[in-house]
């Protein structure tokens, strides 16, 4: 969303640039959020510039014959034409295109769109050309006072203190082997033969090697219930289980066979918690379980405090979405629809997911990203124009500690990542989301909190 808005980062200064006579002729619609400026540059507005850049190159130009700088006008005219008016004609598209947003007073969102290559300079008469530009949306925003938000119960109980507690002596359980008459169990590791075949392939076979007792993808074939189809095994005993491979699997020759998968037991491994004493306590730097107590449940309140607030938050949102009618330019949605998408199947991957489903649920996954989309792109209309009418800003100074708080977190230089995020366009992210985190707290301010 960055693209749709321009911010200069602290340091760049803008230049006053030069003007030129712009006539916009018209303004029209032409399509949702979307405007048609027609304009021209008036002929001695043309002539002027091309006798700007004649006398400039004068003084550089080459020319048989001549001292660099010392042809005459007529020469340099005749030799440089081509290259001369091609030069103004670009500057003055440029110039004209940007004027005439400034002129009109267009909130524009994204470049203008237009043929560059059809727009030629005149011999005589005006440069006339058209082009079209996507434009902010207009909308009245709802009652600001008084957004009616729930606040959830912030209290930690003890069973929340006791759950919290397992985890953490499952972060420091060790596996320990089972005795050689034990049998195995769900989440046991193993030291195991295995056989994996499907339909008539050759079988993959493996000696002694590591297998836990869970789902676990197989060659891109799904085991969903190993963890209960192979409890109850003694060492030595064999097991096999079956399923079928499914319709979207890489291989095109496996889809729809039967992968057979067997395990012979050779080890046992059990995953063993420590118990929680003072020694438990004494590993995460505490005197005794108590005080551990004590210290786990503020975290917990703090960690729940954060999660109500987030909650409440979402809740403001959500209210503005609500009660907001704004149109969404449909460039502006079709490029957060890409970001989205984007972003969405790279998580996918990530999670292992095979490219050949991803690609059989692009449609959907597609449709749920616009969606997603036009309400990113709602909101971000609607907390700008709240940040507007609040006058909130965002000093360099916030920018800058936003930017050295995350540097921190990834072991980073602040200035090394700043300059970075400049270069890669997402400076003004930050400058985004630190506003708005600043109309969110405003909102919430003046909000009727009902305790949940």
């Amino acid at each position: 969303m960055a693209d749709e808005q321009n911010v200069t980062p602290e340091g760049q200064v803008e230049q006053e640039q030069p003007t030129i006579k712009v006539n916009v002729v018209s303004i029209e619609d032409s399509g949702t959020l979307k405007k048609k400026v027609k304009l021209e540059v008036p002929q001695d507005e043309i002539d002027q510039r091309l006798n700007e850049n004649f006398k400039e190159l004068s003084h550089s130009a080459m020319v048989p014959g001549f001292r660099v700088g010392r042809a005459p006008r007529r020469l340099v005219e005749r030799r440089f034409t081509k290259e001369v008016r091609e030069q103004v004609r670009l500057q003055l598209i440029g110039m004209a295109v940007e004027q005439s947003i400034d002129q009109s007073k267009l909130e524009t969102l994204g470049e203008p769109d237009f043929d560059l290559d059809a727009i030629q300079l005149p011999e005589s008469g005006p440069l006339a050309f058209e082009y079209e530009v996507e434009v902010r949306p207009q909308f009245e925003l709802p009652n600001l006072e008084g957004i009616e938000i729930t606040e959830k119960d912030v209290q930690v109980t003890d069973k929340d203190v006791d759950d919290q507690l397992e985890n953490y002596r499952w972060q420091l359980a060790s596996l320990k082997e089972v005795a050689a008459d034990g049998v195995t169990e769900k989440n046991d590791h193993l030291e195991a033969d295995s056989t994996f075949q499907v339909g008539e392939e050759p079988p993959m076979v493996k000696h002694d090697s590591p297998f836990d007792l869970r789902p676990q993808m197989i060659e891109g074939v799904n085991f969903e219930e190993l963890g209960d189809q192979l409890a109850g095994l003694k060492i030595d005993e064999s097991k096999s289980v079956e399923v079928k491979v499914a319709d979207t699997h890489t291989n095109e020759a496996w889809r729809g066979q039967t992968a057979k998968l067997t395990i012979t037991v050779k080890k046992i491994f059990r995953w063993e918690p420590p118990v929680i004493d003072e020694d438990f306590a004494k590993k995460f730097g505490y005197e005794s379980v108590t005080v551990l107590r004590d210290s786990v449940k503020i975290e917990l309140e703090a960690r729940k405090g954060q999660q109500i607030r987030k909650d409440m938050e979402e809740q403001v949102r959500q209210y503005l979405l609500t009660n907001t009618p704004v149109e969404v330019p449909e460039g502006v949605a079709e490029r957060q629809t890409n970001r989205v998408l984007y972003r969405k199947v790279l998580e996918l991957r990530q999670m292992g997911i095979p490219p050949v489903l991803i690609e059989q649920k692009i449609d959907d996954i597609k449709t749920k990203a616009r969606s997603q989309a036009i309400d990113d792109m709602k909101l971000f209309f609607v907390l700008d124009k709240i940040a507007r009418q609040m006058e909130i800003e965002v000093p360099d100074e916030e920018v800058n500690g936003a930017i050295a708080a995350m540097a921190t977190q990834s072991g980073r230089r602040p200035e090394r990542m700043r300059e970075e995020m400049i270069r890669e366009g997402m400076y003004e992210n930050v400058i985004e989301m630190i506003r708005e985190r600043k109309v969110l707290e405003k909102l919430l301010e003046k909000a009727k909190i009902i305790k949940g």
